[in-house]
């Protein structure tokens, strides 16, 4: 934390020479206070957003986005500050070239210091020893994951179990149960890991007792696989423990929230400065050279399974298979004016009006048909997990290339579809959506979607 507050005062100082090209008004008592305020922000919000909380396993992904994140949340409260004290007289360059010196110094120095404490680990300073009591699978995979990764900062010392040695790899065993305590008190063991059977409860009681006792941290690594295997979680409502299936963040209101925020600012804008302009000239094409209406309705599954009416520019002759059978390559029922539009994807921004609606995402698993879904659910079991979340202009799967071709579906080409659909809906976070939008834009501009 201290570094953060002297990299925080350095950008401050160096922003300010930039602007002023001198210290000149760095000690007037007006920007003495926003400079004040700036650390007490700084400090107020790092006791919400735990940008401090970083375990030995971290992922650099999830530190530069606290980051992210506390930032927004000092800057809104700078607004705010300036807003209050009706300070039009401070400088807005001085403050974007305060954040933008301030996020390459922070990551730099933070990348610097992890990046130290990675390698030292890595070359045996700084580990913690560890063991294992209970062999199980769970087990056997987490000496892996720790053997595997000594940056981690672990020292992977060995099993207590009481099986006979003939029947497990003696490699790896210290000794019987009941030796586990003298051995962690003579070799300076920081943390124990039980991997027994949760039936073993007496057991469990009494290690957890001795490690309270000696000052050695006390962890269990349960063993779900004969139920599922997938990655849990552990919520608690009050004091009740509840085991989570599947991570979701969008369950979070306040992220529902800032998802919605996002989608109603970004579809506005597509709407206005896009869609407005636009809409004339497609309309115009498709009367002039097709019988019908300008826009072409259906019916797809949306949130939580419910049907909604998608908004899209008219491709095809008006027909009455529109909502079974989908479009083929070189379908007949597709105009020349529609080939041009499917082909530049123009055909899919009315649906920026379901999206404005808050029936549809920017982002998110693409919403099929009524009937696809009923076929498609019975072929892969988590299929309509993708209704967890509202369905987007946008997803994951058409940014990995798995292009929507329900004419020649099969069981592998659905698995894909909607494991890279899962994956962002236990993945979800505003960033991945951004880095989502972007790749579109990049892929209908090189054509590779």
């Amino acid at each position: 934390m201290c570094g953060d507050i002297f990299v925080l005062n350095i950008a401050y100082i160096l922003a300010h020479i930039v602007k002023h090209n001198s210290f000149e008004y760095l000690g007037e008592q007006n920007y003495q206070l926003l400079w004040f305020n700036l650390n007490i922000f700084w400090l107020l919000g790092s006791s919400f957003i735990k940008v401090y909380d970083i375990d030995r396993t971290f992922k650099w992904e999830k530190v530069f986005y606290d980051i992210l994140k506390l930032m927004a949340f000092q800057a809104m409260l700078t607004s705010f500050f300036i807003i209050m004290v009706k300070g039009f007289y401070y400088s807005r360059e001085h403050f974007v070239f305060f954040y933008l010196i301030f996020i390459f110094l922070l990551f730099a120095w933070r990348f610097f210091v992890l990046q130290s404490v990675k390698r030292l680990r890595f070359r045996g300073y700084n580990l913690r020893p560890i063991v294992v009591v209970g062999l199980s699978a769970q087990g056997y995979q987490f000496m892996d994951l720790i053997n595997n990764n000594p940056e981690f900062g672990y020292k992977f010392m060995g099993f207590f179990d009481d099986r006979p040695k003939q029947y497990v790899n003696k490699d790896f065993i210290l000794g019987s149960i009941a030796e586990c305590e003298k051995y962690c008190l003579e070799n300076n063991v920081r943390e124990v890991y039980c991997a027994l059977p949760l039936d073993s409860a007496e057991e469990i009681q009494m290690l957890m007792k001795f490690c309270d006792k000696n000052v050695i941290r006390f962890k269990i690594l349960p063993d779900f696989r004969s139920i599922m295997n997938r990655r849990l979680s552990i919520d608690f409502y009050e004091s009740t423990p509840v085991m989570l299936v599947r991570n979701e963040p969008l369950e979070n209101l306040a992220n529902r929230a800032l998802k919605r925020s996002f989608d109603f600012i970004f579809s506005s804008l597509v709407l206005a400065l896009i869609l407005s302009w636009i809409y004339p000239i497609v309309a115009a094409l498709i009367k002039l050279t097709s019988k019908g209406p300008v826009f072409f309705k259906q019916n797809r599954t949306g949130y939580q399974n419910q049907a909604f009416s998608i908004y899209k520019f008219r491709t095809m002759e008006v027909n009455n298979d529109a909502d079974s059978q989908t479009a083929l390559i070189n379908d007949p029922r597709i105009t020349k004016v529609g080939m041009f539009l499917r082909k530049t994807h123009i055909d899919e921004i009315p649906q920026f009006i379901n999206v404005f609606l808050g029936q549809m995402s920017v982002v998110g698993p693409r919403p099929r048909m009524l009937v696809h879904t009923k076929e498609y659910s019975k072929m892969v079991d988590r299929y309509m997990v993708r209704h967890f979340v509202k369905p987007g202009v946008t997803g994951l799967s058409q940014v990995k290339g798995l292009h929507e071709d329900d004419a020649n579906v099969n069981h592998i080409m659905l698995e894909k579809w909607v494991t890279a659909d899962v994956e962002y809906i236990e993945n979800w976070d505003l960033l991945l959506d951004l880095k989502i939008i972007y790749l579109t834009i990049k892929g209908i501009v090189t054509s590779d979607i």
